[in-house]
């Protein structure tokens, strides 16, 4: 991913993220596997699965084996990023499998 790709796909978050740089500069800090998950309640089961967004804090709440509590070093770089609200899935997916190929072209 390319900073300009990763600033438009976080532009969502830039209001709610004091570190928004941070998160852009991690998405550009090497490969990028996008994935779309379908399943029921996909988007509470996969926020399970990865774990709370700061991998020390969830260490701290005993997550011992989410992916951010596996993988992640610090809020920055916490290996994943998931849909917090289930209207985010489609939105994200339109953007990695429906714009990101059609800017390629």
């Amino acid at each position: 991913m390319n900073r300009t790709s990763a600033e438009e796909f976080l532009d969502l978050y830039r209001v709610v993220l004091p570190d928004f740089t941070q998160s852009v500069d991690q998405l550009v800090s090497g490969p990028c596997i996008a994935m779309e998950i379908r399943q029921q309640d996909c988007v509470q089961s996969f926020k399970k699965l990865c774990g709370s967004y700061d991998p020390n804090v969830g260490r701290s709440k005993g997550e011992t084996q989410t992916l951010r509590s596996l993988y992640g070093q610090d809020r920055h770089r916490n290996a994943v990023h998931c849909s917090d609200i289930g209207d985010e899935g489609p939105i994200e997916c339109e953007f990695f499998f429906v714009l990101l190929p059609e800017k390629k072209q």
